[in-house]
């Protein structure tokens, strides 16, 4: 938005966007203590690349599109292409074993759950960023889900929290912190 749109800002907001990306780096770093091979763990970093990527154009298109259209066909057109995605790349992958994954997956509680949460979760994004007339806020604040993720993990499957996650864990609260006083 900066290159193509001439949006401004400030060296505060600047340091503290920068400061949030990189105290959820710091949040979702993992150490490979399962002993993941790295070639593996490489492509899943890639994969991850890119889905910062894609999400980096999504949220870019969405920016110019959050003023001018209601929030609701928004989330439905994203909403209505992950559907027909959703059941196209399982079929190519495993024709033979598609129907029982897909019985499998709708048969599972938690794939409802996280299904329904996502939903809430994206409607809840486009309110805030309709009422906002910017993307920008409830990006950057909802880029703190490895913080409530991280939480999670540690109330319901006793994960230890280290140092790293909870020094990442207050450098996103100060960057939202001088991002909204910004």
């Amino acid at each position: 938005s900066m290159i193509f749109l001439g949006t401004r800002f400030s060296s505060g907001q600047i340091a503290a966007v920068l400061g949030i990306v990189i105290g959820v780096i710091m949040l979702a770093y993992e150490k490979n203590h399962r002993k993941i091979p790295l070639r593996k763990l490489h492509e899943a970093n890639i994969l991850a690349f890119g889905a910062l990527l894609f999400y980096g154009l999504d949220f870019f298109f969405i920016g110019t599109l959050i003023t001018k259209l209601p929030w609701q066909i928004l989330d439905v057109s994203i909403s209505i292409f992950l559907v027909i995605i959703a059941f196209v790349l399982p079929y190519i992958n495993n024709r033979r074993g598609y129907v029982t994954a897909v019985k499998r997956s709708l048969s599972n509680k938690t794939t409802f759950f996280a299904a329904a949460s996502f939903s809430v979760g994206s409607i809840v994004f486009y309110i805030g960023s309709h009422r906002a007339g910017s993307i920008i806020i409830p990006t950057v604040l909802s880029s703190c889900a490895p913080l409530v993720a991280s939480i999670l993990g540690a109330i319901f499957d006793k994960e230890k929290i280290g140092l790293l996650k909870r020094l990442g864990a207050v450098i996103v609260v100060a960057g939202i912190v001088i991002l909204n006083i910004a």
